[in-house]
């Protein structure tokens, strides 16, 4: 009776541990994409700016940018990746008397932090991402570069058309802490975004 009670109790456990494995090997693939790596370009456009320094804020025009990027998926809702920002048409919204209002230009490097959550069997999308990075603004000419911290954030939805191929929209601002030979110049913009993905 004991011999048989021990068995009993022996194929439990080992029933145990083999459910127990199965679980947690669902659980580890529900938690991988099915494609990890992603390429995108955001058409950026950006109606309403600032910069500001130790005398006060200066309102910028609208101003228009792109930006290629790559992600790649460390698990099904996080992914990490790099996507430089190039900004066109940067100029006061108002002329200023007795200076000429050129289009300034900036890149960005940025890296990509992006969390996200599916729906509709992974149709959709919806999701934030925050790109911390360094911005160097290009003035006309040959003016002094005004360098610094960049920090954006966005929020968005994405629709996936097929299993490689979706687009999205987002919106977000960024906040870039500049410096002009020692001297504040943050710039700062509200975003509307928009473009397309290939996943693989």
């Amino acid at each position: 009776m004991k011999r048989v009670l021990g068995t009993l109790i022996a194929a439990v456990f080992t029933f145990g541990l083999l459910a127990s494995a199965n679980a947690q090997e669902t659980i580890t693939k529900s938690m991988e994409p099915e494609r990890n790596m992603h390429l995108g370009l955001r058409i950026m456009m950006l109606p309403v700016g600032s910069v500001k320094n130790d005398a006060g804020s200066i309102d910028l025009g609208f101003a228009f940018g792109l930006s290629p990027y790559f992600d790649y998926n460390i698990v099904k809702y996080f992914a990490v990746g790099f996507g430089p920002e190039f900004y066109l048409n940067i100029k006061t919204k108002d002329s200023i008397p007795g200076v000429e209002n050129e289009a300034s230009k900036a890149i960005n490097f940025n890296l990509r932090l992006k969390g996200m959550y599916p729906l509709m069997n992974d149709a959709l999308n919806v999701y934030v991402v925050l790109t911390p990075g360094y911005s160097i603004v290009l003035p006309p000419g040959d003016g002094t570069k005004p360098k610094g911290l960049d920090l954006a954030f966005a929020g968005g939805a994405s629709y996936n058309f097929t299993p490689m191929l979706g687009a999205f929209v987002e919106a977000g601002y960024s906040l870039g802490f500049h410096k002009m030979d020692e001297a504040k110049a943050n710039m700062n913009f509200l975003q509307f975004n928009l473009g397309a993905q290939a996943s693989f």
